[in-house]
């Protein structure tokens, strides 16, 4: 009757060491998936230029997207899309040699709207793909357009007249800017540039008239500058002075071959005819 407590105690120690062993093998385990990181997880975003939901006042030139690991050959694609779809990036993402985990890709000059940036990336050695998508925006100041010469009511002696503009916000290297002139309201010149001469006024009032365009034939009407110049109506002094500079010079008495000829036949004619004459009276007595 003894033996009976004891074997009761042997067989509940020999459980309570099986359940301890169970539950050191479950925390081993839990450890390993804790601490050991899998060796061809995906990559992760970290860093993003532009960022998400900034705003530029002025385009970015390129997306720049960094990972904390290196990135596989071949794998990162990204994607730069506007509000109608269109793509604005070109195309080609060229991975840092120096830094494998950075990645940028080229855009297109880009007008106002809100852009979507897509990309897709795998890590080295790994199959698993990371994808994502951020936006940002572009909201430019509107742009200016000032008539620096001619001053409004300035008055000119010819009918040829310097224009000269200043510009803000506006890039005439994007979007096909231009400045549309105008003269007495019909367009006279595309101008891709600040400077102008606008030429053959006649004498009278004249509206010199500029706006600003971009892309096939927007206009931005806000833009529109106008000064009203007059071409003075010359004297005949005037007229004739300016005539006499604009006249070539006089050439002088031009003959042909032959008439010097003949004129050189006739100064020896008349010099014998005074020698004879000379002899003639040299011969005649004394009164």
């Amino acid at each position: 009757m003894s033996q009976r407590p004891e074997r009761g105690i042997i067989r509940h120690m020999t459980r309570i060491t099986r359940s301890l062993r169970t539950l050191s093998a479950l925390a081993l385990g839990a450890a390993a998936l804790l601490f050991v990181r899998p060796a061809h997880a995906q990559p992760v975003l970290i860093a993003a230029d532009p960022h998400p939901g900034a705003v530029f006042a002025e385009p970015p030139a390129a997306v720049t997207l960094t990972f904390d690991r290196s990135l596989a050959p071949g794998s990162t694609e990204i994607v730069v899309t506007g509000p109608s779809g269109e793509r604005f990036d070109e195309g080609t993402v060229q991975v840092d040699l120096s830094s494998t985990h950075v990645a940028t890709v080229g855009l297109t000059p880009l007008p106002e709207g809100e852009y979507t940036v897509s990309y897709r990336a795998a890590s080295v050695g790994s199959s698993t793909i990371l994808a994502g998508s951020y936006t940002f925006s572009v909201d430019l100041p509107e742009p200016t357009l000032m008539m620096v010469q001619p001053l409004d009511g300035q008055a000119f002696t010819g009918g040829n007249v310097p224009l000269q503009f200043a510009v803000q916000y506006f890039d005439f290297g994007l979007y096909d800017n231009r400045i549309q002139v105008f003269v007495d309201g019909e367009p006279v010149e595309q101008l891709r540039g600040l400077e102008t001469t606008v030429d053959g006024l006649e004498p009278g009032v004249h509206e010199i008239g500029a706006v600003l365009m971009r892309f096939d034939d927007e206009v931005i009407p806000e833009t529109f500058t106008e000064a009203t110049i007059a071409i003075a109506q010359p004297d005949a002094e005037s007229m004739g002075r300016g005539m006499a500079a604009a006249a070539p010079p006089d050439p002088g008495l031009q003959l042909s071959l032959m008439q010097w000829g003949m004129v050189g036949l006739a100064t020896l004619v008349l010099l014998g005819i005074g020698v004879w004459l000379g002899r003639a009276v040299r011969g005649l007595p004394p009164d």
